[in-house]
């Protein structure tokens, strides 16, 4: 979990640097977006960047749940 959470941060980072006409956002509404091309740009890749970091702190927040919880285990064993 932890490594897809870092997948997806690097996604993140490099949304907005990203060709928007090759996403599967632009293929699903380039017929009905009538917006400038830089506008489209923008739009989609902030977009995309904002989704991708929310989803980044999702999985971070389970990624910690799940080492907090081997650890703790760890622990309860150790002490044992």
């Amino acid at each position: 979990m932890t490594l897809m959470g870092a997948i997806l941060m690097l996604k993140g980072y490099r949304a907005p640097h990203r060709d928007h006409r090759r996403t599967e956002v632009w293929q699903a509404v380039k017929s009905e977006l009538k917006l400038p091309a830089e506008q489209a740009r923008a739009l989609i890749n902030a977009t995309l960047q904002d989704t991708y970091f929310h989803h980044a702190t999702l999985v971070g927040v389970g990624a910690l749940a799940l080492w907090t919880t081997i650890v703790a285990l760890g622990l309860v064993i150790a002490l044992r």
